[in-house]
């Protein structure tokens, strides 16, 4: 194979040395052929490397060689090998010759015939012109060159040459603000590119400003940075929502055998209550009042319900859900009551009685629907402002005194459960004992509320009310001669229950 190279290269020389017309003459191109021969078949080819040439240079031989031999043979034109090369001698002209290559690559891994048309083969230039193409083959293969131009955002543009028709581009250069310019890029002759900015654009350096370093005259020597205190501020939250609920029950007889009695009753319940959560403090306030009134058959219209209650309640954190509290309670009533049937004498009023609680203890209070105070030091008292008028006695206040004081523990429970959608119910219970007189007769106080919120105004309620006190007398009586006559007093357990529906209206804040 090196002899087949020695030969073309030597083959090259002449062809170079001589026109074509002299070339015409085929005895002396075959005498000179012969020569070459000669020299060659004394050579010991092992000995000699092909040193590569420049490959400008070299191409310009190869593309020389090549249209030599097309025209020195004859060809068909419509031979597909002979217009793959003549596609290649243009490849300067950076037409598309993708097809070309792969034509020729196939050719040149067969032994036989790179021509199509066997009678046309010549073997006298097969060698040279394999390794002609060969070498072009290597050469397209490193021509096409690709560039990634990528600017301080990560942008990434792709220049190809040679292969790409893509004869410019552009690309966005950034500064530190965000503001850009467009910087062009274009592929000139030969191996050159051309960089511009846009039209438009020039750029201005930044100076920097002088720095003045002035002396302030003070009295004053700051000798070192006063210590950052941390401040932590919570903002207070009040929290504020009601109700006002009127509330109805009748019944009607007309010629009922079983017996009974007309009746019609009436209640009405306003509630409100005010929170403030602030840091790690607490506090509570809720007011309630309740009034109602029972008119059975011909009787007179009766009082049945009359209760005024304050509660305020305020803790700080302990620990988890548990907070150090005190705790003021305060009931009483409006109107007068009276012992009916008997409504000529009134038996309490205004603050007569009315009760006062005082305690101090932990609170379990781990969401908003539960809380539930024990206090073992509480303080309770019973007053009576009209000892002129009613019987003081009559809920445990000595004949002589307006208050009863008593100390003991306290315990108020307070949760809301819902058990369905609309349905709630809300229990309220109070114990209390008293340490100095009788500590195992314990006071209850248990309200419970079940309230069915049929839509957004109308409601059915089911309230039951319980009440045990060691120290209220409570008169018996029975009736003599057709008159009810007060016969004695006992100690028992109050009930009260009332089943109603109303309107209600709930306002928040």
């Amino acid at each position: 194979m090196k002899k087949a190279i020695l030969f073309f290269l030597l083959l090259l020389t002449y062809n170079l040395s001589y026109s074509q017309e002299e070339k015409a003459d085929s005895i002396e191109y075959i005498a000179i052929q012969d020569t070459i021969k000669t020299i060659i078949s004394g050579l010991n080819t092992e000995k000699y490397e092909i040193q590569p040439v420049p490959n400008t240079d070299s191409l310009q031989v190869f593309v020389n060689q090549l249209n030599y031999i097309l025209n020195k043979i004859s060809i068909n034109k419509n031979d597909t090998t002979a217009n793959a090369i003549k596609q290649l001698i243009n490849y300067v002209e950076n037409r598309n010759i993708e097809p070309a290559l792969k034509h020729i690559q196939i050719k040149l891994n067969n032994t036989n015939s790179i021509f199509d048309s066997t009678n046309l083969y010549n073997s006298e230039y097969e060698d040279s012109l394999r390794f002609a193409l060969h070498y072009l083959l290597s050469f397209i293969s490193n021509d096409s060159v690709t560039f990634v131009f990528k600017n301080n955002l990560h942008d990434t543009i792709l220049l190809e040459t040679t292969k790409n028709k893509t004869d410019s581009l552009h690309l966005k250069l950034y500064d530190h603000r965000g503001e850009y310019v467009v910087l062009w890029i274009k592929k000139s002759r030969g191996n050159s590119f051309d960089i511009s900015l846009e039209d438009g654009f020039y750029f201005e350096k930044t100076k920097q400003k002088k720095s003045l370093n002035k002396k302030i005259d003070t009295d004053k020597t700051i000798v070192a940075l006063k210590k950052i205190t941390p401040v932590s501020i919570d903002v207070p939250m009040w929290k504020s929502n009601g109700s006002a609920n009127i509330q109805f029950s009748q019944s009607y007889l007309s010629d009922w055998v079983a017996g009974g009695e007309n009746s019609l009753t009436a209640l009405s319940v306003l509630k409100y209550n005010k929170s403030l959560v602030y840091g790690k403090r607490i506090w509570d306030n809720d007011f309630e009042y309740k009034l109602g009134y029972i008119k059975a058959g011909e009787g007179p219209l009766q009082k049945n319900e009359d209760k005024l209650e304050i509660n305020s309640k305020y803790g700080h954190v302990a620990f988890n859900n548990w907070y150090y509290s005190f705790l003021f309670n305060f009931k009483t009533q409006f109107l007068r009551g009276y012992d009916y049937p008997n409504d000529s004498i009134p038996i309490s009023g205004f603050l007569s009685p009315g009760y006062l609680v005082f305690s101090f203890g932990l609170d379990y209070k781990p969401n908003k629907n539960l809380t539930f105070l024990i206090s073992p030091i509480t303080s309770k008292f019973t007053l009576f402002t009209d000892t002129s008028n009613y019987d003081q006695t009559r809920f445990g206040v000595g004949i002589d005194e307006k208050i009863k004081k008593e100390i003991g523990a306290y315990i108020k429970t307070v949760s809301l459960l819902k058990i369905g959608k609309n349905i709630v119910l809300e229990n309220k219970v109070n114990f209390f004992t008293n340490y100095i007189d009788n500590p195992q007769n314990i006071d209850i106080d248990w309200e419970a509320t079940l309230n069915f919120q049929l839509n957004e105004y109308i409601k059915f309620s089911l309230n039951g009310h319980a009440i045990y006190d060691d120290d209220v007398e409570i008169p018996v009586y029975e009736e003599i001669d057709g008159i009810k006559t007060k016969t004695g007093i006992t100690k028992n357990l109050q009930w009260k229950e009332i089943f109603s529906i109303g309107f209600i209206y709930k306002f928040y804040h």
